[in-house]
């Protein structure tokens, strides 16, 4: 379940209203294997194909096909300096 907190929304739909999640994968590191989780991107992904359309509270969320999350997840929105950012709130590495 992903929902998207009003802050986020507000900066979403001043931006045309889409997102889509980034999952990087597993990065490898010179003694195994990371997955930082997803990225949360403004605008549509590069490849549509390889994602889901998904209407959340107004707004079209792309989803990696496949991604499925137990957990709730909230899409924050936060202010560092003067850098906008997104991010998946909740997740959890394992």
């Amino acid at each position: 379940m992903i929902e998207i907190a009003a802050a986020a929304r507000e900066y979403v739909l001043k931006r045309g209203g889409c997102l889509h999640l980034y999952d990087y994968g597993n990065l490898k590191l010179c003694c195994g294997q990371m997955n930082p989780g997803p990225s949360v991107r403004i605008g549509l992904p590069p490849d549509q194909t390889s994602y889901e359309c998904r209407r959340i509270d107004g707004i079209d969320v792309y989803l990696p096909n496949g991604f499925a999350y137990t957990e709730k997840l909230t899409i924050q929105f936060r202010r560092v300096l003067c850098f906008d950012d997104l991010y998946l709130d909740g997740w959890k590495l394992l």
